[in-house]
């Protein structure tokens, strides 16, 4: 993250947005894509 100086505030925006996730504990991964945008993989839901 320090390289590309992201901070963890840019990745909740970008989960936040984009999934509606609003924790980092509910992100599997994180990936900063060529274009700059920020893609978000969630934790899977139990029982669905």
């Amino acid at each position: 993250m320090w390289k590309a100086r992201l901070e963890v505030s840019d990745i909740l925006e970008s989960a936040r947005k984009c999934q509606g996730v609003a924790s980092l504990q509910d992100i599997r991964h994180a990936i900063l894509e060529r274009d700059g945008n920020i893609s978000i993989i969630p934790l899977a839901k139990n029982g669905g």
